[in-house]
């Protein structure tokens, strides 16, 4: 490959990768064609893209942009994914779609320019993500709330029933509604 291709490769990946503050890296050597395409189509599925990268050239476009180290982790065939929702999301998708197929690696990715290993990635990917961080926080703001309503209600039921119970006794004309 000649040197001016190089550059506009790594010019490219430049251009993709600015402004990613996160990735996770596989490697895709072994994946079938059909396997290939269930990763892809789960990865648009949650807006996430990727990329089979060639090493020394992603790694150049890297340190570009700001993520030196990369050269560590990118060793054979490799892919990226980054978007979506951030690192949790990818991590979450990729271990889970390492476990279906077995010709997918994890090899590792990066965090807001913090390299991590595979083991690293498993470990993001147990994290809560975003959704369940967001039901969460409503959980604990509206939890109140709707404790609050219940036992509102209840105590409306309870005090209808002691009137009821009441004007059964004889009470009648002293819990009468409307008064008379």
């Amino acid at each position: 490959m000649s040197k001016a291709m190089k550059t506009a490769i790594v010019d490219e990946f430049v251009a993709t990768f600015d402004g990613v503050d996160s990735a996770v890296v596989v490697n895709p050597g072994k994946l079938t064609v059909a396997e290939s395409e269930q990763l892809r189509t789960r990865f648009r599925s949650e807006g996430i893209k990727f990329l089979h990268v060639r090493n020394n050239l992603a790694a150049v476009a890297f340190a570009k942009t700001g993520v030196t180290g990369l050269e560590r982790i990118l060793k054979g065939p490799a892919g990226i994914a980054f978007g979506g929702e951030g690192a949790i999301a990818i991590s979450k998708i990729v271990v889970d779609e390492a476990k279906k197929i077995k010709n997918l690696s994890v090899v590792g990715g990066f965090i807001d320019g913090e390299l991590l290993d595979a083991e690293g990635v498993d470990r993001l990917s147990q994290l809560p993500g975003k959704k369940e961080l967001q039901s969460m926080v409503l959980q604990g703001l509206f939890g109140p709330v709707s404790d609050f309503h219940r036992a509102m209600g209840d105590l409306l039921t309870e005090v209808h029933g002691l009137i009821e119970a009441l004007q059964e006794k004889g009470g009648a004309q002293a819990w009468a509604w409307p008064p008379r």
